[in-house]
C-alpha cells in the first residue's frame, strides 16, 4: 500500500467516522428511549435509563455519556468499514476483524452503560451485524453488476469504432 492509498484509506475514515458517530447518537438514544419507556410501562417517556443516571450523577451528565459512548459506537462501526478499502485482505480477514472490534467495543459500552448483556442480547447483536453485512454485500453487488455492464458498453463502443475507423 503506498502513502496515497493510505491518505485514501484515512480520508474514509474520518468520513465514515463522523457519519457513524451521528448515527450512533441518534440510533443510541432512540434505542434507549424505546426500550426504557416500553419497560416502565407508566405513561412516561424517558430518554434515558432512571437508575442508571442517577447512580453516575444526574439527568445532564447520564444522558450526555449515553450519547457519546453511542456514537462512538458509530465511529467504530462505521469508521472501521475503511477495513474492507484495504486491498490486500481477504474478505473474510476484513470482516471477521472488524466483527470482533465491533463486538468488543459493544461489550465495553454496554459495561460502562450498565446495560444488561446475556446471550439474548449477543444474538440480537449478531443478528444485526449479519443483516447489516448482508445488505451492504447485496448494494456492492449491485455497483459491480453496474461497472461491468459500463465496462461492456465501453468496449462495445471502442469495438464499433475500431470497426468503422477501418474502413
Amino acid at each position: 500500500m503506498d502513502g496515497a492509498d493510505v491518505m485514501n484509506i484515512r480520508n474514509k475514515f474520518y468520513l465514515k467516522a463522523a457519519i457513524g458517530y451521528a448515527l450512533g447518537m441518534m440510533i443510541g438514544v432512540a434505542i434507549t428511549a424505546i426500550s426504557v419507556t416500553l419497560s416502565a410501562n407508566d405513561g412516561t417517556v424517558y430518554l434515558y435509563e432512571p437508575g442508571w443516571v442517577e447512580r453516575v450523577g444526574g439527568v445532564g451528565i447520564g444522558f450526555t455519556l449515553e450519547a457519546v459512548i453511542s456514537g462512538l459506537l458509530g465511529v467504530v462501526g462505521m469508521g472501521g468499514s475503511v477495513m474492507y478499502d484495504i486491498e490486500h485482505w481477504s474478505l473474510f480477514r476484513a470482516t471477521f476483524t472488524h466483527f470482533v472490534i465491533t463486538v468488543a467495543a459493544y461489550f465495553a459500552a454496554g459495561w460502562i452503560l450498565d446495560w444488561y448483556i446475556d446471550w439474548i442480547a449477543l444474538a440480537f447483536f449478531v443478528a444485526a451485524y449479519v443483516l447489516i453485512w448482508q445488505i451492504q454485500n447485496f448494494l456492492y453487488k449491485l455497483q459491480i453488476k453496474k461497472i461491468n455492464r459500463n465496462l461492456k458498453k465501453l468496449r462495445c463502443s471502442a469495438g464499433e469504432e475500431a470497426t468503422v475507423s477501418e474502413k
